[in-house]
């Protein structure tokens, strides 16, 4: 698994690229999810209601999780779900 985070002022962007899906997270304060997806301490993310951030105060909050299934020949996406109600989970290997 390969991350990369970029924090802006407005809000932060994590991404994973896993072999078979690339999965984008919207929110901030996300160094502490990319943290627990390392170490395989998070089995599962879900995007918030923005109606919840200002509650989280020093806490990662996720405002929305886009998954894309990579084509297996040359790493392209073919394919694009986003909800951002809707709850996005990635299994753990544990």
């Amino acid at each position: 698994m390969y991350s990369e985070l970029k924090a802006d002022a407005e809000h932060d962007t994590l991404k994973f690229l896993f072999v078979t899906h690339e999965v984008v997270i919207t929110g901030y304060m996300l160094r502490r999810v990319e943290h627990g997806m390392h170490t395989r301490e998070l089995a599962w993310v879900s995007a918030g209601s923005d109606r919840y951030r200002p509650h989280a105060n020093e806490k990662a909050f996720i405002s929305r999780v886009d998954v894309r299934i990579l084509e297996r020949n040359n790493g392209t996406a073919v394919q694009d779900s986003s909800d951002t109600d809707a709850t996005e989970r990635i299994p753990s290997k544990r």
